[in-house]
């Protein structure tokens, strides 16, 4: 079903920014800490690449980062993970629980 005019649209759709580089559901840190959680069991390079790239553009709160990554989580991550060196450096920076 096509919608025909804005009437139509979720009132939550329609509050949605303009600005592509704001996601108004998942912050950086967020979506960095579902990053770790996926190189922890798969082996994607767009994860790879998206985890380097939240890392170096964004401003990641790291009390979050270690309430919800696990040790576990990291250490898997960085083994599966281990031969992309800068993928490595920034999980063995990681201060989790």
């Amino acid at each position: 079903m096509l919608l025909d005019n804005d009437r139509d649209l979720p009132k939550s759709f329609a509050t949605l920014s303009d600005d592509p580089n704001k996601l108004p559901f998942f912050t950086p840190t967020h979506m960095f800490v579902k990053k770790v959680e996926c190189l922890a069991v798969r082996l994607k390079d767009t994860d790879r690449a998206d985890l380097i790239y939240l890392f170096d553009n964004f401003v990641l709160d790291s009390a979050k980062i270690k309430k919800r990554v696990t040790m576990s989580q990291r250490d898997e991550a960085l083994e599966r993970h281990s031969n992309d060196s800068r993928v490595a450096e920034i999980l063995a920076s990681l201060d989790v629980n």
